[in-house]
């Protein structure tokens, strides 16, 4: 993948990682409930909303919101959850490599210069980021289906409640 289309792959992985966010709201009503909304949105602004509030650590959250509340969730959604969660890492893992796997490395042999990008877990091997992006490409609307799914049933709990 030459530099250009790197980038564009680049921008178009972050841009769409932003659209598969977890819920904090459906998060926050999950553990404050609704009677103190006052609360529960000075809560989201401070904690999920923080620079430091990492992508990972929103979707820990929600693997506990999920496991704690399996009994809650559609039927078919529970049974997929540790389906999504782990979909929703492989997305996160795969939006890392763009952002922080790079610049190529210049290497010299035999009188030729070639350009390689080490493959962070597998030091043996290249970084093939035209893979990197079809797997996210495949995965990201499958995913956002599923997140889209949890936060109606998870907001359907807590409206009952």
């Amino acid at each position: 993948m030459d530099r250009e289309c790197l980038n564009r792959a680049r921008s178009k992985v972050m841009r769409n990682l932003l659209t598969l966010k977890p819920s904090s709201q459906s998060f926050t009503t999950h553990y404050l409930g609704r009677a103190d909304v006052d609360g529960a949105i000075n809560f989201m602004k401070e904690i999920f909303f923080d620079e430091h509030c990492s992508f990972a650590f929103k979707v820990n959250i929600l693997q506990k919101v999920l496991t704690k509340g399996a009994a809650y969730l559609n039927p078919k959604l529970a049974d997929k959850k540790s389906d999504g969660v782990h979909s929703l890492k492989t997305l996160a893992n795969n939006r890392n490599k763009f952002a922080h796997c790079g610049p190529a490395l210049e290497i010299k042999r035999a009188g030729s210069t070639i350009k390689i990008t080490p493959h962070p877990n597998k030091v043996d091997q290249t970084l093939d980021f035209d893979e990197a992006l079809q797997s996210f490409t495949t995965l990201q609307p499958k995913v956002l289906e599923w997140l889209q799914t949890v936060k109606k049933d998870l907001d359907a709990f807590v409206a009952k409640k």
